[in-house]
């Protein structure tokens, strides 16, 4: 994945959506996990380890990862449950939100 898209996704959440630029991240990254549910995992995952704090994650998960899932829940929910299982130093927040895990 661009670590542009990354970066700029995550600028234009943590500039709380303004600017015109990283605008165009934020639809490219909806659009992937529509279109290309694999990419779209994949750069779910890249901007939870790039999530600078809690918000951002929080971002991450009430777009691009629950996007996702009400595309592609059969597909998905198990990785959903085994990354946050996983993902030891995240915090559970992303996973929380989605609500694969009550108890972490």
């Amino acid at each position: 994945m661009p670590r542009s898209l990354v970066h700029d996704w995550i600028r234009y959440h943590a500039e709380n959506r303004k600017g015109s630029d990283p605008v165009f991240a934020a639809l490219e990254v909806h659009d992937l996990c529509w279109s290309d549910p694999e990419q779209g995992w994949t750069l779910i995952l890249e901007l939870i380890s790039a999530s600078p704090d809690a918000r951002i994650l929080a971002s991450v998960a009430a777009g691009p990862l629950e996007d996702l899932l009400k595309k592609w829940p059969d597909q998905f929910i198990g990785r959903v449950e085994v990354q946050a299982r996983r993902d030891s130093e995240v915090p559970p927040l992303p996973y929380r939100c989605v609500g694969a895990f009550s108890d972490r």
